[in-house]
């Protein structure tokens, strides 16, 4: 008798291979239910923290024209039809976020907290779900379900608003598996094209949540070709897939290879439009190569860390990063770390197939994280995600063989070890949620952490900044201006601190940001536009600086009573302005943007006519 799902042949001495049972079933269900309450509960404190300034409000907050119209269905219509808030044409996304202004209240952050908090009960159920449907032990399920919501590291994509991408990717992701898994296991008719068609259609949407999801075939491959050693209900024979069991697998998957392929070509489409294509990255191709075989090994051990060992949560991390690369223990830890990777993934390979796919599944679901052809942000807590469910299956397996030993030792080890790694995440957890409350406690928080990045110093800067601006006493306005010009101060003893021979951060955002503090405190003309053109002298293609040195030369040129004056002036502004529109992204507003701009200067400078018919 064959079996098609193990690849073995079975005796008549051999027990049947049974089929295998319906799934969920209703404690399954029950149990799913449960386990969703209680990450409710675990997160619902979030339901009263505000934005914290940083990408909610530029990407959220500030378009009400996209997320809160009149009538639903024009916010729907402009987030698929028109320009996107920044770069990143995340469609479902943005349709969650219209759905939680339409019930809850536009300028409301309770909404947009609560729609996470319930997106993530439902990845948990459906984490629970998946392991129960592919491993048919439902106590080792909810022991990984459990470990998913105890983990540290989701307390930055819950808590923050923007995490709302890796949330509805990772419960879209977790569908594909399910309705993938039931398409297998189902004999062939109705019923089983139905969840096949259902995982194309959850492929897409997981894709439309966040392009990382591109890697989604290739785990649902990597199950195909894994699964049979998941589960205690298919240890008859050792199972066994030859070259036409993988290319029927293969072809399986061909159509969510066709989806992926599709949407990244369009969503590439969509960045390169906006500029942002290998931008301010310049390293050859050997370089890069040299860069990602040395840091990758060093980041797989830091996010490794984030899960065991969760110490002071961050979301600006600094280590590891491009400097890395040029120190020899860095370069010999990142050789360690790959010798072990290989040779423990040969083992697995060859002695432990039932951790070979979440190893391998892991490691898929990172590839769009490993800056391959564009150097982005290293690592990040959000990353993990949708990956470390896959960690937890492997440590949850090796936990489960070190209570199975007959070595006392061994299982007192493999207890405590359980205890200090649920310890440290429950821990990190209660301390990193609160920094989530506000702004003040975000870049406080980001700020006070060693070796704190500039972006985290800018941050907190920006923050005092614009509460000053929101300050109706001048005494307090004044107050907030100087803390922000304290933080910025701060921040360049922290870079001219930095050991010799290290890079050196760039300032021109905190230079730009103190010549923006200048203006409010209405400086003396030449020293306003001395500290604007530090800025842009910092970083000539920072868009930020050339749009405030056209208006202060704009409206120079407009206060001029002098026409020798004047018109140079007026010149010098529509140079900045030419040299803003090249430097800044090119979304779907940029035509109506250079259009509006050509009509000021025509209608403000009648003599700049002849220039303004060629530009930007």
């Amino acid at each position: 008798m064959h079996d098609p799902g193990t690849g073995c042949q079975a005796s008549q001495s051999t027990t049947p291979v049974h089929p295998l049972p319906p799934l969920p079933s209703p404690r399954s269900w029950i149990t799913g239910l449960l386990l969703a309450f209680l990450s409710i509960l675990v997160y619902l404190p979030t339901l009263r923290y505000d934005f914290v300034q940083y990408d909610d409000t530029h990407i959220l907050a500030e378009h009400p024209e996209r997320y809160n119209q009149a009538r639903f269905t024009d916010s729907v219509r402009t987030i698929l039809f028109k320009a996107y808030p920044r770069e990143e044409p995340l469609l479902v996304r943005d349709l969650s976020w219209a759905v939680d202004s339409r019930w809850f209240g536009f300028p409301n952050p309770a909404g947009y907290h609560g729609g996470n908090i319930l997106l993530h009960s439902l990845v948990v159920m459906l984490a629970f779900l998946f392991t129960l449907s592919v491993t048919h032990r439902y106590t080792y399920s909810l022991l990984i379900a459990l470990a998913f919501i105890a983990l540290a590291v989701h307390a930055e994509p819950v808590a923050w608003i923007m995490g709302r991408k890796d949330i509805l990717a990772a419960g879209f992701s977790f569908m594909t598996l399910i309705a993938y898994l039931r398409f297998v296991d189902l004999p062939r008719g109705r019923r089983a094209w139905a969840w096949y068609a259902g995982s194309m259609v959850f492929t897409l949407l997981a894709l439309l949540s966040k392009i990382s999801a591109v890697t989604l075939p290739a785990i649902l491959l990597l199950l195909g070709i894994f699964r049979p050693w998941l589960t205690d209900r298919l240890q008859d024979c050792e199972p066994r897939r030859d070259a036409r069991t993988i290319l029927r697998l293969i072809a399986g998957i061909l159509p969510h290879v066709l989806i992926a392929l599709t949407i990244t070509a369009w969503y590439r489409g969509v960045l390169s439009d906006f500029g942002l294509l290998n931008r301010g990255y310049d390293a050859t191709p050997l370089q890069h190569a040299r860069n990602l075989l040395v840091i990758n090994p060093l980041v797989f051990l830091r996010y490794l860390q984030l899960v065991l060992v969760p110490v002071r949560l961050r979301v600006f991390h600094t280590w590891p990063d491009l400097a890395a690369s040029t120190h020899g223990p860095s370069l010999a830890l990142a050789i360690l770390v790959l010798l072990s990777l290989a040779i423990g993934l040969g083992w697995i390979l060859a002695r432990r197939r039932h951790l070979a796919f979440p190893c391998l599944a892991f490691f898929a679901v990172m590839v769009p994280y490993l800056n391959l052809t564009y150097i982005g942000i290293w690592v990040a807590n959000r990353y993990l995600y949708f990956s470390a469910y896959f960690l937890v299956m492997i440590l949850a397996a090796i936990a489960a063989h070190g209570f199975r030993s007959r070595n006392r030792i061994v299982r007192w080890a493999t207890g405590l070890a359980l205890l200090v790694v649920v310890g440290c995440n429950l821990h990190a957890k209660a301390v990193s949620l609160p920094v989530w409350r506000n702004a003040e406690t975000f870049w406080m928080h980001e700020a006070a952490q060693p070796d704190a990045p500039t972006d985290a110093f800018y941050g907190l800067a920006a923050w005092c900044y614009r509460t000053a601006n929101n300050q109706t006493d001048p005494h307090e306005r004044n107050a907030w201006l100087d803390r922000s010009d304290a933080v910025i101060t701060r921040a360049i003893h922290a870079a001219d601190s930095r050991p010799a021979g290290s890079p050196k951060p760039s300032l021109h955002s905190l230079f730009l940001l103190r010549a923006l503090i200048g203006i409010v405190r209405e400086d003396p003309s030449e020293q306003q536009r001395a500290a604007l053109e530090y800025a842009e002298q910092a970083r000539p293609d920072y868009d930020a600086a050339l749009w405030q040195l056209t208006v202060f030369w704009y409206k120079r040129a407009m206060q001029a009573t002098n026409p020798a004056e004047r018109e140079p002036w007026a010149r010098t502004a529509l140079d900045y302005c030419r040299r803003y529109l090249r430097a800044t992204p090119r979304d779907a507003g940029y035509t109506d943007k250079v259009r509006g701009m050509r009509q000021e200067f025509r209608a403000d400078f009648p003599f700049l006519t002849p220039e303004l018919e060629t530009f930007p």
